[in-house]
């Protein structure tokens, strides 16, 4: 392994159950040579659980790398994981906000596996986790279009030795061992035969999608809405009725060449870089159309601190042991919504108290 590894991490599934109770599988790929590794799990696999697969396939093999780049899932998220990483001194890199492609060889290695397994999957449904070997050593002695070369040869200097038993049909006197090495190059076939399709598919698809893009610094956008989930959203009964897009937002700096650092609302709790992927271009209104929306009201100073004031209370919940309301500020959006304890109402106990009454609320 590089002094300066880098391995990315990435969860797929959920998949058909395994008679091994298997519903999800790990993915870890070195960012250099692209060696991957297919590790067997579960959708309920909590940060202890990857940790534990880290160390039994990576670690053991290859050492600690220096980073590891993965999605926001909760799991990566977690205390137990950060603080886990810090003491083994790994730094740890979070991709884009909703937007896979952080690394781009690595997303289309994720495209390229659930293609493959879905060669596997249509034949055979109930043991897909016993054939990962086998799609594991053909996409390793493939060679990637990123660097010209197969992982195992980056990784060693070589390609593995496979032995003529397991390209033709094997021949025993002894029953027992000539079922097994039929089914081992039969599984064998079968990987290499869904790698070269799922090579073939994804080749075609990137380039229909291959495209330029004409944002820049200080250009309003709208965002896709598909994974940004706020408050308001939970009092929607419909999904496919809410808005595809929210803003307008101004972009703030150019991070990569497909990524920019958006300026979001405060009350937007979320990371704030996203891919161009998930920009529309953002058309304001004709004037002759006059003011559409209301103008944002600004807040009032109460004791030294910025308070909005609230339109209306939307929904109640009791949640971690807190009364809490959802309410709309006047001025902003839905998407300004946001759950309140009860103790951060006092200067509208009007509201609060009208809306207990209606709904037949007591505490």
């Amino acid at each position: 392994m590089s002094p300066y590894s880098c391995y990315t991490m990435d969860f797929i599934g959920p998949l058909p159950p395994t008679a091994r109770n298997f519903d999800a599988i790990t993915v870890f790929v070195d960012k250099l040579t692209k060696q991957a590794h297919f590790v067997p799990s579960t959708t309920s696999a909590t940060a202890v659980d990857v940790a534990h697969q880290f160390f039994d396939n990576i670690f053991k093999l290859h050492g600690t790398p220096t980073s590891i780049i993965s999605d926001r899932d909760t799991r990566f998220t977690s205390r137990f994981w950060q603080e886990l990483h810090r003491l083994m001194d790994v730094k740890l890199a979070l991709s884009t906000a909703y937007h896979p492609q952080t690394d781009g060889q690595t997303e289309v290695m994720n495209k390229t596996l659930k293609t493959m397994l879905r060669a596997f999957i249509d034949n055979k449904q109930s043991n897909w986790d016993q054939l990962l070997p086998s799609l594991e050593f053909a996409y390793n002695n493939a060679v990637n279009a990123s660097t010209g070369y197969s992982p195992f040869f980056l990784n060693s200097g070589q390609h593995p030795r496979l032995p003529t038993a397991l390209l033709g049909k094997p021949s025993s006197s002894v029953p027992t061992v000539d079922t097994f090495l039929t089914e081992q190059a039969t599984t064998l076939a079968l990987a290499q035969d869904a790698l070269q399709r799922a090579q073939d598919h994804q080749e075609q698809q990137a380039n229909k999608r291959r495209r330029d893009h004409k944002y820049k610094v200080g250009d309003k956008v709208l965002l896709r809405a598909t994974n940004i989930t706020i408050p308001a959203d939970s009092i929607r009964p419909a999904d496919k009725l809410r808005p595809q897009f929210l803003g307008p937002f101004t972009l703030l700096e150019q991070h990569s060449p497909v990524t920019f650092r958006v300026e979001l609302p405060p009350f937007y709790k979320i990371h704030d870089v996203f891919h161009v992927d998930t920009f529309r271009p953002y058309l304001p209104s004709p004037e002759s159309l006059g003011i559409r929306a209301p103008a944002p009201v600004d807040p009032t100073v109460i004791d030294g601190e910025e308070e909005y004031e609230v339109d209306e209370i939307l929904k109640y919940r009791f949640y971690r042991r807190q009364h809490q309301f959802l309410v709309s500020f006047k001025g902003y959006g839905r998407e300004a919504d946001e759950w309140l304890p009860v103790s951060n109402l006092d200067n509208c106990m009007d509201l609060v108290t009208t809306f207990k009454e209606q709904h037949g609320i007591i505490f």
